[in-house]
């Protein structure tokens, strides 16, 4: 008798296990057919052991007894919920009427079995009860999307992965839990997105989900998909593996899915390679033609490189094993070596993203990835517009020391390498108008021996370049550069002799007076290598001071960076002390001469008392005239190219990168021309030197105090602000040349000096005929000033009024901050004060924020109030003082209005912040409508700002009812008390519950609201399109039941916002998609002109291929335009299998798709939508 034929193994098995489940359990077919078709797909067995292969799987078409009753018991409890069932068995649907046919035959009748607990789920049976989908999306697919595609052509490639990792790991997979937890955290937190896994998630909506994005190859293959994955993973690990395998990889061909280097996500591709051994031999290159493979080593590529820039520290955190064999094995796929990437490190919106392999992984320092790049063919002298460095430069300028590589090479060794394999050094790149070569980056090492190498190997040594930004200097050459090195002047000196000798080996019949210009004479005064200068000097016979056109010198330079040394020895060598060298045609002298500070002028603004007394020793004009204000004005309205010399030196003592940014800008704020002593007196101020040394030896010289010296004296020297008073300064002049600012002003706003010190001084000013405005008023009460000096204040002309339309009065300021006496001497001394409501938010605000004591003004206003007298806008203000009241919830302060204002106001000035939206991209936390939003952070409700019911711009406040501020607390039974006081509820309050999703709140304002009123015109108050974006469909249905239009075009406007129908695309909100359609939505509703979409051009930049299936066979135009078309939006973010969806569809290009793929670095999409448009532009011309 012959042996029993052996059977398939574990991992034939596991390879045909998808096919055998759709085979037998979704076509139903025979058990012999399916036996049959196995044999002719090769494998080995029998009939018996398929069928002991089914049972072990728990592949059963019928479900037995135990489940019927659980499935019934299931169906009672949800039934009595109120709530609609399905039952899905081994991921396929039960007919409802063979569901009441089981379930009646199977229901438990008699008392024992009536009263025993619930069925339990029936163990290893793919059972489940769940709600039926709203929106089912089930679809007749084109077979030539490529994921489709794809599965028909690697049929085997997720069961061979499945199994060799079982083969090759088997504990890793079956035994360990921190191996299952990273493929249960693949499917739940980076599989599926996180808006399906809301809740108690069930198989229906996991396969719903997966429905929106994925396309099915064959009817029922997404319910299966959920049901393994909902299933516990432990049970079938093979399988599991397989799904959450299959389900990766179609969101990362799509760009669905972003991983950062240090991420999990990378972590779970890594156990699917090594785990299936992928890794041990290359791809096949025949299967990059596929767009799903391409789409995914793209991605793998440009993941993994930035993997590689990581400190092996950092990814061992994530990665369970070394990322640089990844990028090595996706090199030897074939995948081309100069394929750009993205770079992470720039904003999406950016215009220039990408740069080539080689300069990411040299910028990054991933040296393991660069020399795989290197031996893989990359382009050793490519840039890109993002960054125009070539890979040599790249290399010297991210690591000026001398850093081993991996492999062990030194820079130098690497350098060597990197130039003998085709890397040119004499390359140049232009950045912002600065040229760059690799010389310029190994010059700033200071590392002679590979300066050397370079000028070898070809490197240019006689180029310039323009300075745009340098407030002195023309142009930047080698010599400059080395002249200015910033290692040490002994390392400068021999790097300078250096090339030196260089530049006279290669021009041997050029002067030396051609290479050693005034610009390497600053350079070198800006580091203070007075001994580099001595050296320059011995070598030229002629040198002029100053250069060509920027009349700055070596003298100017020393002056900038403090270098007092250096600048006594370029007096001694003669240097002229005031700039003024020979005047040529080049150097027009006379009116222009004032545009340019002398040394002198430098030294004052640094603040140097050293180089102040060194240059009037010698003679410096202490009264010459610097003007500013004209070159600043022009440099505000022309790019730096244009900029002239003195525009250029105005620019960059005002820029961050000045020593003296901050004083320079006080300085050109108030004055359009300057002398010595007035730099003087603001850097000795600015420094808080109290005995003023720059400003004494002005003094001393001779020079005369400007007429506003007041401002700085009073801040350095009380001394020398009372001698000038005394003297007869005014004690009412403006500061600066444009009279921007009072003494008062100054005195008031300038919050470090001593309360003391300043009220002293505003005594001493008042006694000598200074002026305070209500402004000075104002400000004084806010920092607490005594009554004494207020009264003083007024009695030389300050003024009760507001000093403008939007700002406080004394009184509203004294009630705010509850200065008890300032108030009652107001009441006191001005019996008169007519009621102002404004008057009366600031009495409520005082009383509730600042004292509580402060109640009884609020009663001494409301006295007289007079009813008939208030105009509609009086009675909005008057409702912000309920407002504040609610907010603050106090029921006494409530009261004391209400006994006064019988009439509750509908509408008031809120304290709740509203300002102009001015970005791409508002703030989660704003709901944005037009050009406006509504601010629904705390700190929007914390106080609306101290004078929010004053703005007459409405910016910063918000117009709704005095009750809105209840509702956003959330304070249910407060609410219910409000309004029966009489206070009524508007669609703000009812946006703010359906924000909030409280729907007993919204239900209790529907109830005490009228018919729907209009929105007040703010981003932020569409309760409807709240309710849509919570995907809150009783809320949905109660605001469509009150009557609010589903077609309203309300928030979308000619500046932005989006429709309902598209609000609920871009969520994935399959429910309300239903909703909206059923209720008669546009799908071609038109977009916004900012930032919009139609509804169609969303799905498709989200990857919702099924929404977008969806939406074209309601009608949705494929070619709609916008500021993107549709198929544009799928290239841009790489969606491959949108891309044919839409072309199947009829989608038009003109190329620009092309572009944006590219822009993005989704080169797999830009072929695809090239080809198509070649194929289109062949076929219609």
């Amino acid at each position: 008798m012959p042996p029993p034929r052996a059977g398939p193994s574990n991992t034939e098995w596991n390879r045909h296990k998808a096919l055998i489940r759709r085979r037998y359990l979704v076509d139903e077919v025979s058990l012999k057919e399916l036996f049959e078709e196995l044999v002719q797909k090769g494998l080995t067995l029998t009939l018996k052991q398929l069928e002991h292969q089914l049972r072990d799987w728990k592949f059963l078409r019928n479900i037995p007894s135990s489940g019927w009753q659980y499935a019934g018991h299931r169906i009672d409890k949800r039934r009595v919920a109120g709530k609609e069932s399905l039952v899905v068995f081994n991921g396929k649907r039960v007919k409802p009427s063979t569901v009441k046919k089981e379930t009646n035959r199977n229901r438990l009748v008699t008392y024992a079995a009536a009263s025993a607990p619930s069925p339990s789920t029936p163990p290893d049976l793919a059972l489940s009860v769940c709600t039926p989908p709203s929106l089912p999306l089930e679809f007749e697919w084109q077979s030539n999307l490529p994921w489709l595609s794809f599965q028909r052509n690697y049929p085997q490639l997720f069961s061979v992965m499945a199994g060799s990792q079982m083969r090759t790991h088997p504990t890793s997979i079956s035994g360990d839990n921190m191996s299952i937890q990273y493929l249960h955290s693949t499917a739940s937190n980076h599989i599926l997105s996180q808006d399906l896994l809301r809740g108690d998630t069930n198989v229906m909506q996991i396969a719903t989900g997966i429905a929106r994005e994925m396309p099915e190859s064959f009817s029922g293959e997404h319910l299966i998909s959920a049901e393994i994955l909902t299933r516990d993973s432990s049970q079938d690990v093979a399988t599991y593996y397989q799904e959450c395998t299959k389900l990766l990889f179609f969101r990362m061909s799509n760009c669905l899915d972003s991983a950062e280097p240090n991420d999990t996500k990378l972590g779970t591709i890594m156990k699917l390679l090594g785990g299936s051994g992928s890794l041990h031999a290359p791809l096949d290159p025949a299967s990059q033609d596929d767009p799903t493979i391409a789409s995914v080593l793209e991605r793998l590529f440009g993941q993994f490189l930035d993997c590689c820039t990581l400190d092996l520290s950092e990814t061992d955190k994530f990665l369970p094993g070394n990322a640089l064999d990844i990028f090595k094995w996706i090199l030897s796929s074939g995948f081309g070596p100069n394929t750009p990437v993205t770079d992470r490190n720039v904003h999406p919106g950016d215009s220039f993203r990408c740069i080539t392999p080689l300069q990411y992984a040299l910028s990054y320092g991933a040296f393991g990835a660069a020399l795989s790049l290197v031996n893989a063919g990359a382009d050793l002298n490519g840039a890109s517009p993002r960054c125009p460095w070539t890979p040599l430069q790249l290399f010297i300028k991210r690591f000026p020391e001398d850093f081993p590589t991996p492999d062990g090479l030194s820079k130098l060794d690497f350098v060597e390498q990197l130039i003998k394999s085709g890397a040119q050094a004499d390359a140049h790149a232009d950045w912002f108008g600065y040229r760059f070569s690799p010389l310029t980056f190994a010059v700033s090492t200071g590392d002679i021996a590979l300066v050397d190498l370079l000028v070898r190997n070809g490197a240019d040594i006689d180029y310039r370049t323009r300075l745009t930004s340098h407030p002195f200097r023309e142009y930047d050459t080698i010599m400059s550069q080395c002249a200015g090195n910033g290692t040490d002047e002994s390392t400068t000196l021999r790097m300078v002799d250096y090339m030196l000798g260089a530049f006279q080996s290669q021009f041997p019949d050029r002067p030396i007076d051609s290479v050693i210009t005034t610009d390497v004479m600053m350079a070198a005064a800006a580091m203070g290598y007075a001994n580099v200068i001595q050296l320059l000097r011995s070598r030229v016979t002629n040198l002029d001071f100053y250069s060509n056109r920027t009349r700055g010198s070596a003298l100017h330079v020393a002056a900038l960076y403090n270098r007092v040394e250096l600048c006594t020895l370029l007096l001694q060598w003669g240097h002229p002390i005031d700039g003024d060298g020979a005047v040529g045609p080049d150097r027009p002298d006379g009116p222009v001469r004032n545009k340019y500070p002398t040394p002198l002028h430098i030294a004052c603004l640094r603040g140097n008392s050293d180089l102040v007394q060194l240059f009037t020793s010698h003679g410096a004009d202490i009264k010459e005239i610097w003007n500013v204000e004209s070159q600043f004005l022009h440099i505000l309205s022309s790019s730096s190219l244009s900029w002239s010399p003195s525009e250029k030196l105005i620019q960059y003592l005002a820029s961050p990168h000045s020593p003296c940014e901050t004083l320079f800008r006080e300085i050109y704020s108030h004055y359009k021309n300057v002398i010595p002593i007035q730099l003087a007196l603001a850097a000795d101020c600015h420094q808080r030197e109290a005995s003023l040394p720059c400003t004494t030896i002005l003094d001393n010289a001779g020079a005369s105090f400007p007429k506003d010296a007041l401002y700085y004296a009073i801040r350095g020297s009380g001394h020398l602000f009372h001698t000038l008073i005394e003297s007869g300064f005014d004690p009412n002049v403006q500061q600066g040349d444009h009279g921007s600012m009072s003494l008062f002003d100054f005195l008031l706003e300038d919050k470090t000096i001593k309360k003391e010190k300043r009220e002293a001084y505003l005594v001493f000013l008042l006694a000598r005929g200074a002026k305070p405005t209500s402004r000075n008023l104002v400000d004084a009460i806010e920092l607490g000033t005594s009554w004494s000096l207020i009264k003083q204040m007024l009695n030389c002309g300050a003024s009760l009024r507001a000093h403008g339309v939007s700002s406080k009065t004394p009184l509203e300021v004294a009630l705010i901050c509850g200065h008890d006496e300032i108030i009652e001497h107001l009441f006191e001394e001005f019996p008169s004060l007519a009621y102002d409501p404004s008057v009366l938010c600031a009495a409520v605000k005082g009383a509730l924020v600042a004292s509580s004591s402060s109640r009884i003004w609020v009663e001494h206003i409301l006295h007289n109030r007079v009813e008939e007298l208030l105009t509609a806008e009086e009675f909005r203000v008057e409702g912000a003082a309920l407002a504040i009241a609610v907010r603050h919830k106090d029921w006494t302060m409530i009261n004391l209005l209400t006994r006064f204002i019988s009439i509750i106001p509908s509408t008031a000035i809120l304290p709740l912040s509203v300002s102009q939206w001015k970005t791409t991209d508002p703030p989660k936390e704003l709901g944005v409508l037009g050009r406006t939003w509504i601010d629904h952070s705390p700190g929007g409700w914390s106080s609306g700002g101290s004078r929010f019911w004053k703005s007459p711009q409405r910016w910063d406040c918000f117009i709704g009812s005095p009750i809105a501020p209840a509702v956003y607390m959330g304070d249910i039974s407060f609410v219910e008390r409000l309004l029966s006081r009489g206070f009524c509820p508007d669609m703000l309050s009812l946006s703010m519950a359906a924000r909030k999703d409280w729907l007993s709140m919204a239900r209790l304002l529907v109830s005490a609201m009228k018919l729907p009123q209009s929105l007040p015109g703010y981003g932020g108050t569409d309760p409807l399109q709240w309710a849509i974006s919570r995907q809150n469909g009783d809320m949905f249905d109660l605001l469509k039941d009150f009557g609010l239009d589903i077609r309203s075009k309300a928030y979308i406007t000619k500046d932005s916002g989006r429709s309902y129908l598209q609000t609920a695309v871009n969520d994935g909100s399959l429910g309300m998609i239903n909703r909206l359609l059923e209720s008669g939505a546009n799908v071609n509703e038109r977009p916004a002109y900012r930032a919009g979409a139609t509804s169609l051009q969303i799905a498709a930049m989200r990857g919702f291929l099924g929404i977008a299936q969806l939406l074209i066979s309601r009608g949705a135009n494929v070619n709609a335009r916008g500021s993107r078309t549709t198929l544009e939006r799928a290239a841009e973010h790489g969606r491959i299998d949108m891309i044919q969806l839409l072309i199947n569809h009829g989608a038009k290009t003109t190329g620009r798709a092309i572009d944006l793929a590219k822009k993005e670095g989704h080169f797999v999409a830009a072929r695809m939508v090239e080809r198509y448009w070649v194929y289109q532009t062949k076929t219609t011309g």
